[in-house]
């Protein structure tokens, strides 16, 4: 090997460094509480339990089997004839450290009719799979 490719694998080697895992990047196993109890919590939980294993978590349904804890809290409030949704999203790990969180607004309103709910079940999971990537790739 001459000593050119040596520095240079050693240059590589350095700016790569060590990687620091993410809080989220260790999480596979999702416990996921129910976000209220009315119809629409109770659809979106199952909605955004769907959309979880699609995003490659694991979905257990005894948080004794988890590595995180899911909660949160979802709002539908229709406003002027248009549907909304808000959602508060939580992410504890066994030890009750919060390792992901993130409030969801609405960002437009949907015209009633539109499955808003399904909209941010879908957001939810794929923003906790980039947190995830993210994380790992950093």
């Amino acid at each position: 090997m001459t000593p050119q490719l040596a520095a240079g694998l050693f240059v590589v080697a350095v700016s790569l460094g060590p990687q620091t895992p993410s809080p989220i990047a260790p999480i596979q196993k999702i416990h996921v509480m129910p976000v209220g109890q009315d119809h629409e919590a109770v659809r979106f939980r199952k909605l955004l339990v769907d959309d979880l294993l699609k995003a490659g978590f694991a979905v257990v349904a005894d948080e004794r089997d988890a590595d995180a804890i899911l909660s949160g809290t979802l709002t539908t409030p229709v406003v002027d004839g248009h549907s909304r949704a808000y959602a508060e999203m939580e992410l504890m790990d066994r030890n009750g450290r919060r390792v992901w969180g993130r409030n969801f607004p609405s960002r437009r309103r949907w015209p009633s009719g539109q499955d808003y709910v399904r909209k941010l079940a879908e957001e939810i999971a794929a923003a906790m799979k980039s947190a995830s990537v993210e994380k790992l790739t950093k």
